[in-house]
């Protein structure tokens, strides 16, 4: 299971109504989701509670956009050296998803630092350009962790 905290404008556009739960038992713990207007399509924004990795995804059809996710942090996951097995793994973890409001401030901010310098990478044309955003902004120092870079985090915790 899966918990995407959303802030309120995500949740609106999602039309959802919160729940109240514990914790992701994923890996990567629970996922901070924005929405973003930007150009040439809106953007989703997903960071991971554990190690502030950021996973953009584009919004349309919104119905959709947590399986888009899944399959963008899959590449991602993939481009960082991942084993097929972990990543596997991590999405058979992510089948059932909870949706429910953000509760930590800490990665509210770092979301806030991520998407300021999503406005400097080019993102004309996805999903290559977005996948370059993702990995020029993970691996930016983070200090929410400990000026540790997004992408390293996310490779300790599989091991690598």
């Amino acid at each position: 299971m899966v918990i995407y905290c959303c802030t309120r404008k995500m949740l609106k556009k999602l039309n959802k109504e919160e729940v109240t739960i514990d914790k992701s038992d994923t890996t990567l713990g629970d996922w901070y989701v924005d929405y973003l207007y930007t150009r040439p399509f809106h953007i989703a924004i997903f960071v991971s509670e554990k190690s502030l990795l950021p996973i953009f995804v584009p919004t349309s059809p919104i119905g959709s956009v947590f399986i888009r996710f899944q399959d963008q942090l899959a590449l991602f996951l993939k481009n960082i050296n991942v084993p097929e097995k972990a990543i596997k793994n991590e999405l058979m973890k992510m089948d059932e998803i909870i949706i429910t409001k953000t509760r930590n401030k800490r990665i509210l901010g770092t979301m806030n630092d991520q998407k300021y310098h999503l406005q400097f990478c080019e993102i004309d044309h996805f999903p290559k350009s977005l996948l370059q955003a993702n990995i020029e902004i993970a691996e930016m120092p983070v200090g929410a962790i400990e000026m540790k870079i997004p992408i390293e985090a996310t490779q300790e915790m599989f091991n690598l």
